[in-house]
């Protein structure tokens, strides 16, 4: 019967409609959360490039530190060696 047809096809292009309404808030949805993750990402790589020049510096830091106190116990060590033969003989 044509009006049943007409019935389902204007039921049809309801749901048509309705399916196409949901599909673009999908589509919206899920762009925010990529431009989200997006940025996400790019923020994390802009704190790795910052961690790693600290890292960088800190490993120069430590050879610095390292020399310095070679230097200082280079310099030291006649003293150590002459303060404990005094401790020792004085025993």
């Amino acid at each position: 019967n044509v009006k049943t047809l007409l019935e389902e096809d204007e039921s049809l292009a309801l749901d048509i409609r309705s399916l196409d309404s949901t599909m673009q808030t999908l589509v919206y949805e899920n762009y925010s959360k990529f431009i989200d993750a997006t940025d996400a990402v790019r923020s994390i790589g802009q704190s790795v490039d910052t961690s790693e020049g600290g890292l960088a510096r800190l490993a120069t830091g430590i050879v610095q530190i390292e020399s310095i106190t070679q230097s200082v116990d280079d310099a030291l060590r006649q003293s150590r060696s002459e303060v404990a033969e005094k401790l020792r003989l004085w025993r």
